[in-house]
């Protein structure tokens, strides 16, 4: 990492939120390099979200007067005046790269957090990490665009749940079978519930399997007694 917007992206995978960021000027930097990490390795946030910066690696012009090392006072004023704009100026970085379709999926992504889609979708959405938020905007932005939902739906149930399989029945047209590979509880519950809402047509029918696989006559892996169910 080298831009304060590699530390921010970096932070927010790992499921931190904006808020509890802080960034810092450092008293010791190196003149190549934004960020002043101690450990130019580093991978995680778990030992804290305060982000030292080299204020002149890139913003000498607006931070030159502020930082004088012989300027003693009003030293609060000065360490909240550059978290806040260190803060926009890592937007402003994020957004300079974004496409138009990275805009359309914030916008997906507010409504959906925000209750449009329904209170319980708004509270399973909450649960995601960034990423699987991130896979769930854009299937959606795709479904806007070519209404292939039952291809969406598999994609991103394969997407949050990595051992799952998704059957289309051969006997019932409007019929899928999931078996998602994971321990049956309230918030997977909840989570899948939202991906049928979403993504799964009107009129289909949908059945569940979580830890066990049902037996398919032919695969032997799936026909292990007492690790399969009947369908």
């Amino acid at each position: 990492m080298n831009y304060i917007w590699d530390a921010v992206i970096l932070a927010l995978r790992q499921g931190h939120i904006r808020k509890d960021i802080s960034f810092v000027a450092s008293d010791d930097f190196g003149p190549y390099m934004e960020l002043a990490f101690d450990d130019l390795n580093k991978v995680d946030f778990k030992t804290g979200l305060d982000i030292e910066i080299n204020p002149f690696y890139r913003f000498l012009e607006i931070f030159y007067y502020y930082f004088d090392v012989n300027d003693t006072e009003y030293k609060e004023l000065r360490t909240t005046f550059f978290d806040c704009v260190i803060h926009m100026l890592a937007e402003f970085d994020q957004k300079q790269g974004y496409l138009k379709c990275e805009y359309y999926r914030k916008f997906i992504l507010k409504d959906l957090l925000d209750g449009a889609f329904g209170k319980d979708i708004a509270e399973a959405m909450l649960q995601l990490s960034i990423e699987d938020a991130n896979a769930v905007g854009n299937a959606l932005l795709q479904l806007y665009k070519t209404g292939q939902s039952i291809e969406l739906f598999t994609t991103i149930v394969r997407k949050l749940y990595k051992n799952s399989i998704v059957y289309k029945s051969r006997d019932k047209r409007q019929e899928v079978l999931v078996y998602l590979g994971i321990k049956k509880s309230k918030l997977q519950k909840s989570r899948i519930q939202m991906i049928v809402h979403l993504f799964l047509p009107l009129g289909y029918k949908i059945s569940l399997f979580w830890e066990k696989h049902f037996g398919i006559i032919g695969i032997e892996k799936t026909m292990k007694v007492d690790n399969i169910v009947i369908y």
